[in-house]
């Protein structure tokens, strides 16, 4: 059976696995059903042109290996016990993908996609489970001609070309406080839920209007009202706090023609770095330190910080002395936050999409991570967490408190 080689950025999901699963998740919320044999035929046409989804990974040699799984083997209808199954999804031994239709009644469906975090970003993810729906709606007909480039020479390029603004330091401030969360019993029975809050229509479209005005955008309003809800209940007072957020490298490459897609890792990271004065914070001055934070980080190109030694060396070293590289430049933290940006061109016929919630891997509380996307014009923030009833109950009103923060500013 063939292998396919790795690309460098694959190697920043494989360590801490046992604390943080590298998966990137799709919840859907559906009216009207899907047809499962669909599902497995559009499936199958994304492997034919793009076989690394249905491989598994050797982590200790970045190499995708053909194993004998069958597209049919990771499409289950009527999943029960849904979290139970994706809790045993095994990167290493198995297909990148699974796909879980949960009929709800006779004219609701929640529809789960899971993908590798190894094999790609959620950039990439976006475009998988678009193609699997236009594929599967029939608004393409056939994969044969596409293709899928990953352009990580490009990428070494465009650093080398503005080696002299890279940023040498993510931020002058040197000693950061870290971020912790109310503790609670554990003695109460553990789930392994989702949760999600949206802004309507309407509302997302009040805080565009407002972040225009402003001259703000979208992802500082979401790092600043998380920030304010952070500092609330972490009891932070005259303390640098820091939170990683990710950029999309894409932007800074070539534009590719349609039937050419980038299903890879393609994320770097910015810090944004600021100074906590109170426990009390406001909103205003929040977003004005984050959108100062971040302006910084683009025109020093900050991102390079983390990836550019793994880029550079990636012929050159053996793949631990390149995993120890990742290791120190690219940790998982406690607390993170992530920015899916706006999901277009995913649609099921015959089916109308009411919501949709895009999470990383589980985390136990108290480590925690809220996931924004922006779906058909509205904004909906989501976290998957590994916790007690009580637990969920709190991070649930994280998330209301984040959207009240963000009405509230949109509408002063």
């Amino acid at each position: 059976m063939p292998n396919y080689s790795g690309e460098p950025l694959n190697i920043l999901h494989t360590f801490d696995m046992d604390r943080l699963y590298p998966i990137i998740r799709f919840d859907f919320d559906l009216k009207g059903e899907l047809v499962k044999r669909r599902l497995i035929e559009s499936l199958q046409q994304i492997a034919d042109f793009f076989p690394e989804i249905m491989c598994s990974y050797d982590i200790d040699k970045n190499v995708w290996k053909e194993n004998n799984y069958k597209v049919s083997d990771i499409v289950f209808g009527n999943a029960n016990n849904v979290e139970d199954r994706i809790k045993k999804f095994d990167l290493l031994s198995g297909p990148q993908i699974r796909l879980f239709i949960n009929k709800i009644d006779s004219n609701s469906t929640h529809f789960i996609v899971l993908l590798s975090h190894i094999l790609t970003d959620g950039a990439g993810a976006k475009q998988i489970v678009s193609l699997l729906s236009k594929l599967y709606s029939h608004k393409i007909k056939k994969t044969s001609d596409l293709k899928n480039e990953i352009e990580i020479k490009a990428l070494l390029k465009f650093i080398e070309s503005k080696s002299n603004k890279l940023s040498d330091s993510l931020d002058r401030i040197k000693v950061f406080k870290e971020i912790n969360l109310p503790i609670f019993s554990e003695k109460n029975t553990i789930y392994r839920r989702i949760g999600n809050v949206s802004l309507s229509n309407r509302e997302t479209t009040d805080i565009k209007n407002s972040l225009h005005k402003s001259k703000v955008t979208f992802n500082d309003a979401f790092l600043a009202a998380y920030i304010l809800v952070l500092v609330r209940y972490s009891r932070m007072r005259d303390s640098n706090l820091s939170l990683s957020c990710p950029v999309d490298l894409r932007k800074y490459l070539p534009d590719l023609p349609d039937n050419i897609s980038s299903i890879a890792n393609l994320t770097g990271r910015y810090l944004v770095n600021i100074h906590i004065s109170k426990e009390k914070e406001y909103f205003d001055d929040l977003l004005e330190k984050v959108n100062q934070s971040m302006t910084k980080n683009k025109s020093t190109f900050a991102f390079t910080k983390s990836i550019s030694t793994l880029l550079k060396e990636f012929d050159e070293l053996s793949i631990p002395e390149l995993r120890k590289i990742a290791m120190k430049n690219y940790n998982v933290r406690k607390i993170s936050y992530t920015n899916f940006g706006v999901t277009n061109g995913i649609e099921f016929s015959g089916c109308e999409i009411t919501n949709l919630a895009m999470t990383g891997g589980m985390r136990k509380w108290p480590a925690f991570q809220v996931c924004f996307n922006t779906f058909l014009n509205k904004t909906s923030f989501s976290f998957a967490l590994e916790g007690n009833q009580e637990e969920y109950k709190f991070a649930m009103k994280l998330l209301g408190e984040i959207r009240q923060a963000l009405l509230a500013w949109s509408l002063n």
